[in-house]
């Protein structure tokens, strides 16, 4: 049985929170279900150019740290995922709203990423038939 759509809202900017929802979208995507990852306020930040390091987890491990961890685990880095759902046709979204607040502009974001700007009532209306997770 095929699986359903999937969105995830990732507001959060916790490294391990956000690495967390990447590999749940890639798992999803792998088995075939539909993904839509949708980034908004923080967590517009992990989106940044070379900025996973500078990012903490939710109990303040230092970003650094813990892709160490992930690198000796054998755990794939963030950037590795976000290729992979490229790959696996995930819809990747961005507030534009957030963006704004943040600063950001579209020189600012990961290069190679496939990244559409919207907004949460996009984000919401793709979560119709499906399964909503915010993180």
């Amino acid at each position: 049985m095929p699986l359903g759509h999937l969105t995830i809202v990732i507001q959060t900017k916790a490294l391990d929170r956000v690495h967390y929802a990447l590999m749940l979208a890639a798992s999803h995507a792998a088995l075939d279900g539909r993904v839509h990852i949708f980034f908004g306020m923080e967590g517009v930040e992990t989106l940044k150019s070379d900025n996973w390091e500078n990012l903490q987890t939710v109990a303040g491990e230092h970003g650094e740290n813990y892709l160490l961890k992930l690198k000796k685990a054998g755990a794939a880095h963030p950037d590795e995922l976000l290729s992979a759902l490229g790959e696996l046709d995930v819809v990747i979204s961005a507030c534009d709203t957030a963006l704004t607040v943040a600063g950001m502009t579209a020189g600012s974001i990961k290069k190679g990423l496939k990244i559409q700007t919207s907004g949460l009532t996009a984000a919401l209306a793709s979560a119709k038939d499906g399964q909503l997770i915010y993180v």
